[in-house]
């Protein structure tokens, strides 16, 4: 059995994969672990903060801080798990770029900015059919990037905030690529630029550069249509 059977139930290279609601995430369990790693390090007076904790070569020196055997035994355990949980994402993401890179969805994609071929074969593989989103406001929905109005007494207190749940896996790929597209200078970093300056805040700024890179690639993959900075 293959991983990508494992993940989708389809047959690597026979047809299209497409991920549905249920996937499971491929960010997940590397971010469960790593919060497992740090909240054990808290649970013992130990702060770990940063990206050091999980590096293969200061492992050593944060297990040392650890006075019980019996609980550097349990962090060692966690760091094996986390080390796993990294290698089968990564050949996921490998045999997901094999699977999707035969598709002209795969290569509309990479047009986008901020978007490469790890994102683009995410992106496809999770909308798969996009003839089932029928606009751009379902397809951010799904992906647990719509917006929502949490309730309150007094209206002057209402806050806009970004919704929870969703599909994980193509929420990440959204916000990853916004990450990266306010890197270059295109229309979605001006367009972020212009909400921040006009004191949005810069999460739900990207938030909603995140939402754009999602309409704007439907749109794509309707028209059938590469990417074009607006004149």
């Amino acid at each position: 059995m293959t991983v990508g059977r494992r993940i989708c139930g389809v047959r690597p290279l026979r047809r299209r994969p497409n991920f549905d609601d249920e996937a499971r995430p491929l960010q997940g369990d590397v971010a469960r672990t790593k919060n497992r790693i740090k909240g054990k390090y808290r649970e013992h007076g130990i702060v770990a903060q940063g990206d050091s904790v999980y590096s293969a070569a200061e492992r050593g020196i944060w297990l040392a801080k650890l006075s019980r055997p019996n609980i550097r035994l349990l962090m060692s355990s966690l760091y094996a798990k986390l080390d796993s949980d990294q290698a089968f994402r990564l050949s996921v993401l490998r045999e997901l770029v094999e699977l999707m890179q035969p598709t002209r969805e795969y290569e509309l994609l990479q047009t986008i900015p901020g978007i490469g071929k790890i994102l683009a074969a995410v992106i496809a593989g999770v909308i798969g059919d996009f003839a089932r989103f029928e606009n751009k406001r379902k397809l951010c929905s799904y992906a647990g990037l719509g917006l929502c109005h949490p309730w309150s007494g007094d209206p002057g207190r209402t806050r806009v905030r970004g919704s929870s749940g969703g599909n994980r896996s193509l929420k990440y790929a959204a916000l990853s690529a916004a990450t990266a597209a306010l890197k270059g200078d295109n229309r979605f970093s001006r367009h972020y630029q212009k909400m921040v300056d006009e004191g949005i805040d810069p999460a739900m700024a990207k938030r909603t550069v995140a939402r754009k890179i999602l309409a704007t690639a439907l749109a794509m993959l309707k028209s059938g249509q590469v990417y074009r900075e607006a004149a």
